[in-house]
């Protein structure tokens, strides 16, 4: 009975692996639902204007309808292209071209 039940304890095991392109991976993770927020603002916390890589990078604080501050960086701004149609920004220019981002 004991080797019946380590049999079926193997079977059982391996044929929950997938087969073909997968790779097996045991591993706990956290999965949460999606929270959503009202936001109602933002403010610019940082901004990267690289020149050579042709970026501007910001991080934001999203302002949420009951105060909350949410953190969001690393917002790509402008790139490549765009980074050199943009030209001379203003603070101006880049506050509109996140809110144009974040309301994607």
């Amino acid at each position: 009975m004991k080797k019946l039940l380590i049999a079926f304890a193997l079977f059982f095991s391996y044929s929950l692996i997938p087969a073909q392109n997968t790779v097996p991976l045991v591993k706990s993770i956290v999965i949460q639902p999606e929270i959503r927020v009202n936001i109602i603002a933002f403010e610019v916390t940082s901004t990267t204007d690289n020149p050579v890589a042709k970026t501007v990078i910001s991080n934001v604080n999203l302002i949420a309808a009951d105060g909350q501050m949410y953190d969001r960086s690393g917002i790509k701004v402008w790139e490549g292209q765009a980074y050199d149609d943009a030209g001379q920004w203003t603070d101006t220019d880049l506050k509109n071209a996140i809110k144009a981002i974040l309301e994607q």
